[in-house]
């Protein structure tokens, strides 16, 4: 299982939206749209689970967002 950090993200997007982009490339297991606690809004910034490795490391990472696996330093 391969969780990605995602970034640089519009505050209007939605967890469908990054379901539906990921989708695309493979089968998504969880997305975590981060939010803030006293608003509710959204922080910019997501986590993205692909099961399949394989799938994930062949992301385009042109798009205008910032997608790096979630275990690296």
């Amino acid at each position: 299982m391969k969780s990605l950090f995602v970034g640089n993200m519009s505050f209007q997007t939605t967890e469908g939206d990054l379901r539906a982009l990921f989708e695309a490339y493979g089968k998504v297991t969880r997305v975590h749209l981060a939010t803030d606690r006293e608003t509710g809004r959204a922080r910019g910034f997501a986590f993205i689970e692909m099961p399949n490795d394989d799938e994930a490391a062949h992301l385009p990472l042109g798009l205008s967002l910032q997608i790096r696996s979630a275990t690296e330093g």
